[in-house]
């Protein structure tokens, strides 16, 4: 379920530093502190937890419209897999056993693994007594990378509240704060806030790293 990120190669990074978008500035971008592909989730407290994806796309491309379309069906492959890590946990498919494969489980580093299983069971208990869905539109976009002609990476995450949250209520702050809520947003469509009289031209282009300030999980 997980993937190591690639690594980009010397000569590559050297490359990609002499590529320039009508300017004559180096290029620095690369998604080297971006995490490993695959589904985590943490207990963040006795009676809340998040769930996070990590997805990876590989890319031939350093088009600005052809990364920025690859950027929007990576953040849509993530939102999907998120759903599919929620609904795993919540039929059972997805468990924690003593002993077992635990690297999708994250705590505390002083939680012992008793304290790890017994927090997730009350959790799934608490996921199936409230007979909750899935709602895609409560995840944030917390992190995204963008190295052309290697890589697109981007991580999405939902918490417990956004779970449990009444489903009216979750939807009227969905549609007034999710722009804000989604720190990369801004960053999700670039391409249409920087064209110019050449035609399209984007950051995504010379590639950026949005994962330098994200917390650790």
């Amino acid at each position: 379920m997980k993937f190591k990120i690639k690594k980009i190669s010397g000569s590559l990074l050297a490359s990609l530093a002499c590529l320039t978008l009508g300017s004559i500035s180096p290029v620095h971008a690369s998604c080297e502190n971006a995490p490993m592909s695959g589904s985590k989730f943490k207990l963040t407290g006795p009676d809340s937890f998040k769930l996070r994806v990590t997805t990876q796309t590989f890319v031939d491309t350093k088009n600005a419209r052809k990364l920025n379309f690859l950027l929007l069906q990576t953040d849509r492959r993530a939102q999907t897999e998120l759903a599919e890590f929620f609904a795993g946990i919540q039929n059972g498919t997805i468990s924690a056993k003593a002993g077992g494969d635990l690297d999708f489980l994250v705590a505390e580093e002083d939680m012992s693994e008793k304290d790890k299983l017994e927090g997730f069971e009350k959790a799934v208990s608490e996921i199936n007594t409230r007979f909750v869905e899935f709602n895609a539109a409560g995840s944030r976009k917390i992190g995204q990378c963008v190295d052309p002609g290697n890589q697109i990476v981007v991580t999405r995450e939902i918490s417990s509240d956004s779970i449990f949250a009444a489903r009216s209520a979750s939807t009227s702050k969905n549609a007034s704060t999710k722009k804000d809520d989604d720190v990369a947003a801004n960053k999700t469509k670039v391409i249409e806030e920087n064209k110019g009289p050449k035609g399209y031209k984007s950051q995504v282009s010379g590639g950026y790293d949005g994962y330098a300030d994200m917390e650790e999980f």
